[in-house]
């Protein structure tokens, strides 16, 4: 399923080569070898914990993607797992900054909040001393996994880390920070009078932000989610006709959509 994603998302980049500078053109494409089970137990090793399935499978899939870095509300390309290590072993003096503001402590009920209910501001900032840093500092910031919040499939939490938020985007796992950033990609391969987001209620409290065009068929939208037990999308108690536009039936930029599977 992660490969699905990221090749979507490397297909709603074609201005990819005149977004990143000349030295990343190349390895922007989805083009470098995976790491083999060998280098990946060594990576562990190294870093001293088991990593979780989803990062796995991306380094698998692709040792470091520049790909997600053009733009200024992106964090920078993933890190070659050679090079991924704690993100206090080369950001002490932002942790610290953070940690000194963190006058009043968000309980980590509240720092689990997914989806329009969460504010980046208000992270647990403790939490930083458990981050992995999988990606370089971009103009938008950094992508960081979280160890000590972790679901019961294995899976670390996914942070998009920016002094401009400011503080930390938090998603339930690297699945849905590759979906976020996929649809996010997807906006941009749209003229900007035709693009259309909506967020996608996916039921268990978190949320998906679906870039697509106005012009699109519901059904071809639903394809892009990855999710093949949905059927279409309702807007409120209305389930929209699958087979027609966006626009014909009404949905407007900023619409929470709900699924119906």
């Amino acid at each position: 399923m992660l490969a699905a994603l990221l090749q979507r998302w490397q297909r709603a980049l074609p201005r990819v080569d005149q977004l990143l500078p000349a030295s990343e053109a190349l390895p922007a494409r989805l083009d470098r070898p995976g790491v083999t089970a060998a280098e990946l137990a060594s990576a562990e090793r190294r870093i001293g914990r088991e990593l979780p399935p989803s990062y796995r499978e991306l380094l698998q899939l692709t040792n470091g993607w520049a790909c997600c870095g053009p733009w200024a509300t992106s964090g920078g390309p993933l890190l070659p797992i050679e090079r991924v290590r704690p993100f206090r072993d080369g950001h002490a003096a932002w942790i610290d900054a953070y940690r000194e503001d963190d006058a009043q402590p968000v309980s980590l009920d509240e720092h689990r909040r997914y989806g329009r209910e969460q504010t980046s501001a208000r992270f647990r900032a403790a939490l930083l001393d458990s981050t992995l840093q999988i990606s370089d500092r971009g103009a938008g910031g950094v992508y960081l996994l979280c160890w000590d919040v972790c679901d019961d499939d294995g899976e670390w939490e996914a942070w998009h880390f920016a002094n401009g938020r400011p503080g930390a985007r938090r998603l339930r796992a690297l699945r849905a920070l590759a979906e976020m950033r996929g649809a996010a990609a997807a906006a941009l391969a749209g003229p900007p009078a035709d693009a259309l987001t909506v967020l996608v209620d996916a039921g268990d409290g978190s949320f998906v932000e679906l870039a697509c065009r106005r012009s699109t068929p519901v059904r071809d939208a639903i394809a892009e989610l990855a999710m093949t037990d949905v059927i279409t999308l309702r807007r409120g108690p209305d389930k929209l006709d699958p087979d027609r536009t966006f626009e014909e039936q009404g949905v407007a930029d900023g619409d929470t959509l709900g699924l119906v599977r």
